[in-house]
C-alpha cells in the first residue's frame, strides 16, 4: 500500500488533484473537492501535523523505543538527515491523510523520493517526508481540524 500511498501520480495519471486517505482515516467533509479549494491554493502537498511530536528526530526514538522498524535502520535514516543539515523542531508530518496536485513537477519529484528513502530506509514513511519536503523545497501545508476522524484498526462504522 505504500507504494501507492507514495505514486498516485502513477495510478491516477489524468487526475489533477489526489487524496490518499489510510485505513484508519474516515473523511468528515461531503466534498473533497472543498478541501482542494481551501488547501492547495496555498500549497501543493498537504497532510495532517502530527498530533504527539514536532521533530522526526523524536518521531525516531519513539519509532525505535517501539520497534516500529529496526532501530538501526532508522537511526542510520536519520543521522543521515542530520548530516545532511535537516533542522531538530522543523515540524512532522502526520501522512495518514494526504492530498496533493497529482500533477506537479515537484510533488512528482517529491513522490518519488519519498519512495526511494522508503525502499532504502525505514518503512516507516512519516520519517522521510518531512525531510523531503525540506530538501526539496516542496510548498506544503496542513490540514487544519475537523476534516478527518481517526478510527483504532481500520474500524470505520457504517454509515
Amino acid at each position: 500500500a505504500r507504494f501507492v500511498k507514495t505514486s498516485p501520480h502513477l495510478f491516477l495519471p489524468d487526475y489533477e488533484f489526489t487524496l490518499w486517505l489510510d485505513g484508519t482515516m474516515e473523511l468528515l467533509a461531503t466534498d473533497p473537492a472543498e478541501l482542494v479549494d481551501r488547501y492547495l491554493l496555498s500549497a501543493d502537498i498537504v497532510t495532517n501535523k502530527h498530533p504527539e511530536r514536532s521533530c522526526v528526530y523524536d518521531e525516531a526514538a519513539v519509532c525505535a523505543q517501539h520497534h516500529k522498524d529496526k532501530p538501526e535502520t532508522i537511526w542510520g535514516q536519520v543521522n543521515r538527515y542530520c548530516e545532511m543539515g535537516y533542522p531538530k523542531g522543523n515540524g512532522l508530518s502526520e501522512t495518514s491523510a494526504v492530498l496533493r496536485r497529482n500533477k506537479s513537477r515537484d510533488v512528482v519529484a517529491l513522490n518519488d523520493a519519498w519512495w526511494s528513502e522508503i525502499n532504502r530506509f525505514s518503512r516507516r514513511d512519516q520519517l522521510s517526508f518531512d525531510f523531503l519536503v525540506w530538501r526539496l523545497k516542496i510548498w506544503s501545508g496542513h490540514f487544519k481540524d475537523g476534516h478527518f476522524k481517526w478510527n483504532p484498526h481500520g474500524h470505520v462504522p457504517p454509515a
